[in-house]
């Protein structure tokens, strides 16, 4: 069960009616250009305000719920139209939107997350370029005075990001491993975020399409294998296998804007008292953030990038950063590292000293567990780890 099931089946459990954060459509969208403009509409409101979920197949009348369904051989179309409306429905393009098929009362639904946006006002592009936002259970078109208000405490590029990688960190540990690429409320994780940075703008778009299968420096966090790259709302998806004992293995993702994210299930999980190999951390920390900005180059020729990495290792769970016979252990004091982020400037050759530029992450990931530098640079700076 994944967490979008579990809150759409407590919200028409509890019969909750609709809401500043909630609505219900008895039926589909229609695919037209009537249908088009009025889920853009929805989209734009939800992001302008405080986001929300939508349930398609559920009616509320008289502030009582009857679940009415979709026929199961729609719901595969249904989700592909919603999804090219969503990626071409509204301006600037809005990350993190879910869509998902749920079973309830033996009932098919479609429930839609859609988060509140972080580079907000969001138009409806299929609306004339209007902006609109929830108001109690209906939407309405924003007010001048609404939208100055809004452009004028507009985040930073800086705050833009924070928002983006908070959001992305919060679904992959969301749900407790319900869906295949979370975590389980006992795995460890990480997450890798590496942004391309240019005129103080985070809404660049790459031509993915273009680049489908042409990214030869794209790998998974701790190996260099992707596995198979499949279009989703947000960009390319390249997901891997579950681990044998079916919990999240790893996925990597290419966004519009051309962010590379890795998100990783093995390296910090450990379901016995076997600690987590540091050099492998530190090696694939440096090969992962290396790929990503290759890939990430390719694809927006930026010169800056801003490197974002959080890990959740569980409190007690040992680290040996020495490997011989698994050197001294040290022990998480905690459940998460949200790490600072640091910027890489990528002038000609400089993938050649790529691991002492890494040297201040990896100085911060040995200092969470109590050194006080990386212990695989020499005097001299290099990297040096053991053989």
């Amino acid at each position: 069960m994944s967490d979008l099931f579990i809150r759409a089946n407590a919200l028409i459990a509890s019969s909750s009616p609709e809401s500043l954060t909630l609505e219900y459509k008895r039926a589909p969208y229609a695919h037209t250009e009537g249908g088009r403009k009025e889920f853009s509409k929805d989209i734009s409101a939800f992001a302008n305000r405080d986001g929300g979920i939508l349930i398609i197949g559920v009616l509320e009348k008289a502030e009582v719920l009857e679940v009415l369904g979709i026929p199961a051989d729609q719901i595969d179309a249904e989700i592909q139209w919603l999804e090219s409306v969503v990626r071409s429905g509204v301006s600037p393009h809005l990350f993190g939107v879910r869509i998902e098929a749920v079973e309830i009362s033996g009932s098919s639904l479609i429930v839609i997350d859609i988060p509140r946006g972080f580079e907000r006002p969001y138009e409806a592009l299929q609306n004339g370029g209007r902006f609109f936002v929830r108001e109690e259970r209906s939407v309405r078109p924003m007010s001048r005075e609404e939208i100055r208000s809004v452009v004028s405490n507009q985040l930073d590029l800086s705050q833009s990001i924070d928002r983006f990688v908070d959001q992305r960190w919060s679904t992959l540990c969301a749900g407790g491993g319900a869906a295949r690429d979370q975590l389980q409320d006992d795995q460890g994780g990480c997450l890798l975020v590496v942004t391309p940075i240019f005129d103080q703008t985070f809404t660049y778009r790459v031509n993915l399409p273009a680049a489908f299968g042409q990214l030869p420096y794209l790998r998974a966090f701790h190996t260099r294998d992707t596995g198979s790259a499949s279009p989703n709302i947000d960009g390319l998806r390249y997901p891997m296998l579950e681990l044998a004992s079916g919990r999240f293995h790893a996925f990597t993702q290419v966004y519009r804007h051309g962010a590379v994210e890795m998100a990783d299930g093995y390296t910090f999980d450990r379901t016995d008292d076997r600690p987590i190999p540091g050099l492998l951390l530190c090696q694939a920390l440096i090969d992962s953030t290396l790929g990503a900005i290759k890939t990430s180059q390719q694809l927006t020729g930026a010169s800056l990038y801003r490197v974002d990495f959080r890990a959740r290792p569980l409190a007690g769970t040992p680290i040996a950063f020495y490997n011989s016979g698994w050197g001294e252990k040290k022990r998480a004091d905690r459940d998460e590292l949200h790490f600072d982020p640091i910027f890489i400037e990528v002038p000609d050759g400089w993938d050649q000293t790529f691991s002492h530029t890494m040297k201040p992450l990896l100085d911060a990931v040995w200092q969470a567990f109590g050194y006080v530098s990386c212990g695989y640079f020499n005097d001299q700076g290099e990297w040096a780890p053991p053989r």
